[in-house]
């Protein structure tokens, strides 16, 4: 610093040149200024005798670690703690990461699964000088995959008809992920073959591991089934399209007088015709039948969805379709009418129809004359309609017969035709009584 200067100079060693606070060698070791063990004067004059100042410096140390990822970014188990490469370690000494403890080319952890380096994902320096500086090296692993498959072959070691392929239990799954291939879909303790062969499965005869884990070498299991003996069955039919039903509405020459109706629906009433009958054809079908009326017979609606007494009907015709009493509600007993004799009784549906026929009162000679005055007929004398029910008896009133002008006039039931017959009935038995009369009145004389 001073050489062969005057003394008495002042001089100084506390300069960046002569007092460096760090000191990295030429091979990387690097030294600290440890300032409390300085030796000498820094500062002062220059004396005849030689003076000096030594500088203490400490070996800087430094740490090397190593951590490890999948390809996801997320920690390995069993290797979440970055591992030591160099502790404290001298600044320049040399180390490296590439050894099997400390870069695996595969990790496989305690729950199954199996991890692969991946080289090129490699981030730090591998080998290297220790610095005062941290150093890390980490390595990136990818989550390695496997498959496991079920074959099936007979006792014979023969492939199944329907099974020749492997079934896949596992494909592409992680190591280390729960398998199990003891299921019906993949373990059947029966298979039936398109050709009807039936195969039992043989437990004891099972090859390999039914329960596991994926691991990354391919993994086998193979059920052996033994065949059954003279036991063929059919192969299995496949089931029949279902069609809709349809009900129909057809004359008695099965010719369509209605549109079609999805569905199984009940009669309904059709202009012109009357309901006959209800049938079914070989797929289910109901086919209502009508027939066309007569233009004597008047149309007499029906209800189309009777499904409770309310609904039901009666009604009293004679022979010629002529009404005899008012349709009334619900099922009637069939009564009685004055010049009329009961027939039959029809249901149609759920429409009573009782049926009666006139009845010509015979001409007897014995039969006395209500008068024996010539001109003079004998007229029935006026009675009520009556009609007798499960119930009761009560006479209709509102059928009870009138005369008007000298003419016996039938209740008024809305249908003319009815009183026009018993008209033409009365007239006739006023005529045979006037003959009975004035043959008896020759006679005499």
């Amino acid at each position: 610093m001073e050489t062969q200067s005057p003394t008495g100079k002042e001089y100084t060693t506390v300069t960046e040149v002569l007092k460096p606070s760090k000191i990295t060698t030429p091979d990387g070791k690097v030294y600290n200024l440890v300032p409390t063990r300085t030796e000498g004067t820094e500062k002062g004059k220059v004396t005849e005798e030689p003076q000096n100042v030594t500088y203490v410096y400490e070996l800087a140390k430094g740490n090397v670690t190593v951590t490890y990822k999948d390809t996801e970014g997320n920690k390995i188990p069993g290797y979440e703690t970055p591992k030591t490469v160099e502790t404290q370690s001298p600044t320049g000494k040399e180390y490296t990461t590439v050894t099997e403890v400390l870069k695996p080319a595969k990790i496989t952890t305690p729950d199954g699964k199996v991890y692969n380096l991946v080289p090129t994902r490699t981030e730090g320096t591998e080998k290297g000088k220790v610095t005062e500086e941290p150093q890390n090296v980490t390595y990136v692993y990818e989550l390695a995959k496997g498959n496991v498959t079920v074959t099936y072959k007979d006792t014979e070691g023969n492939t199944i008809e329907g099974y020749e392929t492997p079934k896949d239990a596992e494909k592409d799954a992680p190591t280390g992920k729960d398998f199990n291939t003891a299921t019906e879909a993949l373990k059947p303790s029966k298979i039936t073959t398109p050709s009807g062969k039936v195969y039992n499965l043989v437990p004891t005869r099972t090859e390999g591991t039914e329960k596991g884990k994926v691991t990354e070498t391919p993994q086998n299991v193979t059920y052996v089934y033994e065949v059954e003996p003279n036991k063929p069955v059919e192969p299995t039919k496949p089931t029949p399209e279902v069609k809709e039903k349809i009900t129909s509405y057809v004359d008695e020459k099965g010719k369509e007088i209605n549109p079609s109706d999805k569905g199984t629906k009940d009669k309904k009433d059709i202009p012109e015709y009357t309901f006959k009958e209800t049938k079914k054809d070989k797929d289910g079908n109901t086919i209502h039948v009508y027939t066309k009326k007569s233009s004597s017979t008047p149309y007499s609606p029906t209800p189309s969805t009777p499904s409770n007494e309310e609904s039901k009907s009666t009604v009293w015709k004679d022979t010629e379709g002529n009404i005899l009493k008012p349709q009334e509600d619900g099922t009637k007993d069939k009564g009685t009418f004055t010049g009329y004799e009961y027939v039959k009784t029809i249901l149609v549906g759920n429409v009573t129809t009782h049926i009666f026929k006139k009845v010509i009162t015979p001409i007897h000679d014995e039969t006395p004359s209500h008068s024996d005055v010539p001109g003079q007929s004998d007229i029935p004398e006026h009675s009520d309609v009556t009609a007798t029910s499960d119930k009761s008896t009560q006479i209709a009133n509102s059928n009870e017969s009138t005369f008007v002008d000298g003419k016996r006039e039938l209740p008024n039931t809305g249908t003319q035709s009815s009183t026009s017959s018993l008209l033409l009935g009365a007239l006739a038995a006023m005529t045979g009584l006037g003959l009975v009369s004035r043959r008896r009145k020759d006679d005499k004389e």
